[in-house]
C-alpha cells in the first residue's frame, strides 16, 4: 500500500498514522510532551477554481 499521496505527494493517512503512533510510544516512554497542530483552509475550493487541482493539490 502506498503511503504517499498521488497527487500532493506527501504522506498520506496510512504513514500518518504509523508515523503518529511510533511519536506517541516514544514520548510515553520518554515522557515528554507531544503536540500535534491541526489546519483547515477556508476557501481553498477558490484557488483550485482559479489555479487549478495541480497547484491546490
Amino acid at each position: 500500500m502506498a503511503l504517499v499521496d498521488g497527487l500532493t505527494n506527501i504522506p498520506n493517512r496510512r504513514q500518518f498514522d504509523d508515523y503518529f503512533q511510533k511519536q506517541f510510544k516514544d514520548c510515553a516512554k520518554n515522557n515528554t510532551p507531544l503536540s500535534m497542530l491541526f489546519l483547515d483552509i477556508d476557501y481553498f475550493k477558490l484557488f483550485n477554481d482559479w489555479y487549478g487541482h495541480q497547484e491546490g493539490g
